[in-house]
């Protein structure tokens, strides 16, 4: 029922706050997390519109993770 699987290297993990935060501190002083503003633009002109559009309760356009009903 159980089996152990070999998880490669370079597949995406998921991680909270602290754990990013504490592999950025092991990794050492040239990594750190993007700050509020970095993820904004990141995350592009798409999030703004969005994020306007929540206060009305309205729907957001599709995002390529998924999404669209707020």
């Amino acid at each position: 029922m159980f089996d152990v699987v070999e998880m490669p290297m370079d597949w995406p993990a998921e991680v909270n706050y602290h754990e990013a935060k504490a592999f950025c501190a092991w990794k050492g002083s040239d990594y750190r997390l993007p700050t509020e503003a970095e993820h904004h633009v990141m995350r592009g002109p798409q999030v703004s519109q969005c994020l306007a559009q929540v206060i009305e309760f309205k729907i957001c356009p599709p995002s390529p993770g998924g999404g669209g009903v707020i």
